[in-house]
């Protein structure tokens, strides 16, 4: 939770104890909401600021450096090629372009 921006110790502190938020996802859904402005320190402003800080770190969560990438595409599509009827394999998107993080992607 501290790696969020906009929740120091305090305000970790205070969602724990008072809500009993432990994870980053446990900050999302209309309950958790609904709640988080009603604790003293803590706006509607603030609270809207936490959700949108939650929700970049949730979706930054699915990206990987690219070295790390790297190790993973690299020996996947050396087994894809391995299997029979597998004409060619090409590693594509942020890995192709070699972009600084690589998303997972689960289309075909």
């Amino acid at each position: 939770m501290l790696h969020i921006p906009g929740l120091g110790p305090k305000r970790v502190k205070a969602l724990y104890h008072d809500l009993d938020v432990q994870t980053v996802n446990s900050c999302t859904g209309r309950r958790a909401t609904a709640r988080i402005r009603a604790l003293p320190g803590f706006g509607e402003k603030t609270e809207l600021n936490i959700l949108q800080a939650v929700e970049a770190h949730v979706s930054q969560a699915r990206r990987f450096k690219l070295a790390t990438a790297a190790q993973y595409a690299e020996s996947l599509s050396a087994f894809l090629q391995q299997i029979a009827g597998v004409g060619h394999v090409t590693v594509a998107g942020s890995f192709r372009r070699m972009r600084e993080t690589v998303a997972i992607s689960t289309s075909w």
